[in-house]
């Protein structure tokens, strides 16, 4: 499986009304735990979100995903966290800035707002 994910730091990201006011309602970060599985569901799209910017006091952003080999990733920015990718199979081609790297199982990705 090869997928490519990109950011790039001249692209935004659009949140959904949900999102800003979650984020809005926020006063910090608190401890949360999302077991395998659950978590809220986007309609359409295949992840689950684990933590939003708005539960983690504006600092990280989490989702477990399941993505077909060859899936490409609209690359954009979150202004509102930052954003951690761990890959568990496969392969996932990281565009962050103008760096490309190609992350193998184990990989995990920082990519800053």
């Amino acid at each position: 499986m090869s997928t490519t994910l990109g950011r790039s730091s001249a692209s935004r990201h659009e949140h959904s009304d949900l999102d800003r006011k979650e984020e809005k309602l926020a006063m910090g970060a608190r401890s949360i735990v999302v077991p395998p599985g659950q978590g809220p569901v986007s309609p359409g799209r295949s992840f689950s979100l684990k933590l939003r910017g708005g539960e983690t006091g504006g600092s990280i952003m989490m989702f477990e995903e399941t993505i077909p080999a060859g899936t490409k990733s609209t690359f954009h920015l979150h202004h509102d966290s930052d954003e951690v990718a761990y890959v568990l199979s496969g392969e996932v081609t990281f565009k962050i800035g103008d760096e490309v790297t190609v992350g193998s199982p184990g990989t995990c990705a920082f990519m800053p707002r």
